[in-house]
């Protein structure tokens, strides 16, 4: 799965001790993007370099029909975008945004994140903000938490506006090419063709 989080990311651990308790040293308003396996019992966790390969992104681009200029500079959430919009049409699943609660620490949001998907068959994209989890500093970390949680506000917006943005981008690229099908199809017939796009759409919803 994809996590995204403005939690401070430590290099030096392994596995889901690479997410902090902190915000990102750089602020909390700052994203990062992370994909989180399954490893056995654990998790494996690697973090996406910021900025995309130019000759990833030109692919990508070209493969969705996206409406974006390939010789600018795009970031990991243009592939992360792309891959989730190919995986929900590849299962026909729908993408849920998974932001967890108070006291809940990296093993408890991926667990979380894991039922959610065996229980509804749903790709889940868990927003993590550096909730300390409970236990013997329960309601110490719950003060903690709630300031985290305040700080991380403007985080969330974010990531919510990154999806809001891709999905309207993906979206309108896949209708565009559809429309472009139908008309293809039926160029002098403007009504098999508009009957042929919503059997289209229809299909590929």
């Amino acid at each position: 799965m994809f996590v995204i989080t403005n939690r401070e990311v430590r290099d030096d651990r392994t596995g889901l001790d690479k997410f902090g308790d902190r915000p990102n040293a750089k602020g909390p308003n700052e994203l990062r993007l992370a994909k989180v396996d399954r490893n056995g019992d654990g998790w494996s966790v690697d973090f996406l370099d910021d900025e995309l390969d130019p000759e990833e992104s030109r692919k990508l681009i070209e493969e969705f029909s996206l409406a974006l200029d390939p010789d600018k500079k795009h970031y990991a959430s243009l592939r992360v975008a792309c891959e989730l919009a190919a995986q929900a049409r590849e299962t026909k699943s729908h993408i849920l945004l998974f932001v967890h609660g108070f006291n809940n620490d990296m093993a408890d949001v991926v667990a979380r994140a894991e039922d959610i998907h065996e229980r509804y068959k749903v790709i889940v994209v868990p927003f993590s903000w550096p909730a300390n989890g409970g236990g013997i500093a329960g309601t110490a970390s719950y003060k903690s938490d709630k300031r985290d949680a305040r700080a991380s506000a403007g985080a969330l917006e974010r990531a919510i506006d990154f999806v809001h943005r891709y999905l309207k981008l993906i979206t309108e690229a896949r209708r565009n090419e559809l429309y472009n099908q139908a008309a293809s199809k039926h160029p002098d017939n403007p009504e098999a063709r508009n009957a042929l796009y919503m059997k289209l759409l229809e299909k590929d919803c």
